[in-house]
């Protein structure tokens, strides 16, 4: 049996429906970050709403092992959060897409996540104190 990785996460999430809460719910997995005929340039992980903020969120896993900078997985979702804000209209249709239902035209601001042990928090931090 293989080790699990970062699809097996997606996967998880996916078939249990919701990210933390119930009412957190898991629209897609991979979600693109470009536009339409153009090559992807990257995705999320996971995008989920949360119904009780009427909130958007884009959740990027990382494994307790994962060598990735805190720092840099931070820059990596804000980037994706920053395409999704510059292209809110296709969004949000991506949204409806999913699945959700939109009572006003006006959804909150997107919240960005990082979904991961402990373990990997505390390496990160670990790491950014190595003097080398």
């Amino acid at each position: 049996m293989s080790e699990p990785n970062e699809q097996t996460l997606q996967w998880l999430f996916i078939h249990r429906g919701y990210l933390q809460y119930e009412y957190q719910e898991v629209i897609m997995r991979e979600t693109p970050v470009s536009p339409v005929h153009v090559p992807r340039e990257g995705w999320v992980d996971i995008l989920a709403f949360d119904r009780r903020l009427n909130r958007p969120m884009f959740v990027e896993l990382k494994r307790g092992r994962a060598n990735d900078s805190l720092t840099g997985t931070l820059i990596e979702v804000l980037a994706h959060w920053t395409f999704h804000l510059r292209h809110v209209a296709e969004f949000k249709r991506q949204l409806v897409d999913g699945g959700i239902v939109i009572e006003s035209q006006e959804i909150s601001m997107p919240s960005i996540v990082i979904a991961a042990p402990e373990s990997y928090f505390r390496e990160s931090l670990r790491r950014s104190q190595d003097v080398r």
